[in-house]
């Protein structure tokens, strides 16, 4: 069992921070950090614990870790008690950091070497020709698209120690109303802004040091070619305070510095510049600073990013030549293929237009490899599961990585899944495939609440006939024609939603019947499982009558 200093001093130095500004940052003694990591004694309340966890940035079961070796009730249920708890932080005394992710995701990349190796000599060859590039990794929600590219930062880093990360994401809710989102916060960390690295990526949050040591660079680099940048991607007087404060020597930058922030006062208006201007100080920045470090950079959910955004990432994979630079954009595939408002997305054309200057540019986490991807998440755990258990698990997600990992959480939190003597998982009494997990239904429904109420609708009546069913069997208990049916399955709910595929035709008498299927039984669960009480057996009742209609007539 590691001490409780051991583990304090691995974590802040994984964080960067001296013993000094820890305590300044908790509002404790001087004295009091050096007194815990020497384990002359502990910290007086379990509330003292927590703040240091949350001031370290640690995950949950380092918070357990934290707690149980100061002696206080876990606040997480980890269970330290019963298996040895996460070696503590290896800290190497030349960078004074450490890069070991420990993510509840990291079961979703087990049988993701592949795309790792990808991204892996992506970046190699970005380090070692000077040749920028930009890479896509898309998928569906939940196919593990940012566990994937956090574990390939996570062994970078640790590869490449001169290599700085630095991340940004599109929001969801202000979307093409918040210019630039992920290209300021990428500035923001490239600038040692505590805000923004306490929100990015857990991977990104633990170089800190190698971002604070990026500080003095990046604000030299800033003045001399990115001047418009300050007041437009990153606030001038939040970067003057991290500058006075970190560089009080360096009086000729701050003196700049000050100048800049303060050239529009006395209500001066400032004039925007131009976006093509800003553009082309945003890739010199970055050029300039990656000739000293090499720079990549994460951008994440880039379906909902502005147009700016998006502009300024077209004109960066253009001009990313002769520089060790590789960015990385994460997207839903789906979400790109549906469109926005009507029209075409943006990101689309940018792709596109990318792919024949840089050759294959994307890495897609289509459903992978069947029963094999399922078969390695379940034993990323020691278990003792069965071959019909796999299968039926496959089954039931269709390799989709959420829903495996969270229905094998599910069923281990209930007890449908139990631990023998040997800590081994095994089947338990009961086992319950109906029970869908919380995340697993909160991906499901967002999916679902992007259609149209009446397709909403047309799904629930067919999740009633199972996970096979019939246009017309749908189209008769909805009382629309049958071939307005088949195109909206065909195109809307096949092709660009990807909820349902066609299987196939068959003629029965005078009728054409045409077969669909759920592209997981789990959508079709969903769907039955939202129907009340009432309209459950109405529409029993209503797909029997139109089945027999069907069926009926051919026994005559």
């Amino acid at each position: 069992m590691y001490a409780f200093g051991e583990l304090l001093r691995g974590f802040r130095q994984r964080e960067g921070l001296t013993q000094s500004q820890l305590s300044e940052d908790l509002e404790v003694h001087r004295n009091s950090i050096s007194d815990w990591e020497c384990s002359k004694y502990l910290p007086g309340t379990r509330e003292l614990v927590l703040r240091l966890a949350k001031h370290l940035m640690l995950t949950s079961i380092e918070t357990d870790q934290l707690l149980h070796a100061a002696h206080y009730p876990l606040e997480f249920g980890t269970t330290v008690g019963v298996n040895p708890p996460v070696s503590p932080p290896q800290v190497d005394p030349a960078s004074d950091e450490t890069l070991l992710p420990t993510t509840d995701e990291s079961s979703i990349f087990v049988a993701r070497e592949n795309e790792l190796a990808q991204l892996g000599a992506f970046l190699q060859n970005v380090l070692t020709q000077q040749q920028g590039r930009i890479i896509f990794v898309t998928g569906e929600a939940g196919s593990g698209k940012s566990a994937l590219v956090q574990e390939f930062v996570a062994r970078a880093m640790v590869t490449h120690t001169d290599l700085v990360v630095a991340g940004g994401n599109c929001n969801a809710y202000t979307g093409v109303g918040d210019p630039y989102l992920p290209f300021r916060a990428i500035l923001e960390l490239l600038t040692d802004d505590s805000e923004t690295r306490w929100a990015a990526e857990p991977v990104i949050r633990r170089h800190g040091r190698r971002l604070r040591m990026l500080l003095p660079h990046t604000s030299h680099t800033l003045v001399s070619v990115g001047a418009d940048l300050i007041d437009t991607f990153i606030s001038g007087a939040a970067l003057l305070a991290r500058a006075e404060r970190l560089m009080t020597s360096d009086r000729e930058l701050l003196a700049q510095l000050r100048r800049l922030v303060t050239r529009y006062s006395n209500d001066q208006q400032k004039d925007s510049p131009e976006q093509r201007n800003l553009f082309e100080q945003y890739s010199r920045v970055l050029r300039t600073l990656a000739k000293q470090y090499p720079l990549l950079l994460i951008l994440d959910d880039l379906q909902w990013a502005d147009q700016g955004s998006i502009d300024l990432l077209s004109h960066l994979g253009r001009g990313l030549a002769g520089t060790p630079i590789l960015l990385v954009g994460i997207y839903r595939s789906s979400d790109v293929a549906l469109g926005r408002d009507g029209n075409r997305h943006p990101l689309a054309p940018v792709v596109n237009e990318l792919r024949p200057q840089l050759g294959e540019i994307r890495i897609d986490l289509k459903q992978t490899s069947g029963q094999a991807f399922v078969n390695a998440i379940v034993d990323s755990e020691p278990n003792q599961l069965p071959a019909t258990f796999r299968a039926a698990l496959y089954q039931h997600t269709q390799g989709h990585a959420l829903f495996t990992v969270e229905i094998l959480r599910s069923m281990q939190r209930r007890g449908d899944l139990i631990q023998n003597e040997h800590g081994a998982w095994i089947v338990g009494p009961t086992l319950n495939w109906h029970e869908l997990p919380a995340r697993v239904e909160g991906a499901i429904e967002e999916r679902i609440q992007r259609l149209p109420e009446p397709l909403q609708e047309a799904l629930r009546v067919a999740s009633v006939e199972g996970e096979n069913f019939l246009a017309e069997v749908t189209a008769q208990v909805q009382e629309i024609d049958g071939w307005t049916m088949v195109r909206q399955l065909s195109t809307t709910l096949d092709q660009r939603h990807r909820l349902v595929r066609g299987e196939a035709t068959q003629r029965l008498g005078d009728h054409r019947l045409s077969q669909y299927r759920f592209r997981h039984i789990l959508f079709q669960q969903y769907l039955y499982n939202s129907l009340d009480t009432v309209m459950q057996p109405i529409l029993h009742e209503k797909v029997g009558q139109a089945l027999e209609q069907f069926y009926g007539e051919q026994s005559e």
